[in-house]
């Protein structure tokens, strides 16, 4: 199978694809958090952690999605 230019373009359109969906997810499900979280404090602290870990979920996919679209670099003294 040949990869060309069609290919990658649909493959970065996946990526693209992936990563806007689950931060839409992350999203809807962080606001139901916030208006439906419960009042005692486990469960209110259950929910400020699932918040942190969502947020650092949410950094890593976005960073991990700039480093596969990044352009490679050009290699040295070959």
């Amino acid at each position: 199978m040949a990869i060309g230019p069609n290919s990658l373009i649909l493959s970065l359109l996946e990526i693209e694809y992936k990563a806007v969906a689950s931060c839409v997810g992350a999203a809807v499900f962080l606001f139901y958090l916030q208006v439906f979280a419960s009042k005692t404090d486990a469960e209110q602290e259950v929910g400020s952690r699932t918040r942190i870990y969502l947020k650092i979920a949410i950094s890593n996919s976005l960073s991990r999605r700039a480093q596969i679209c990044r352009p490679p670099r050009q290699l040295q003294n070959q």
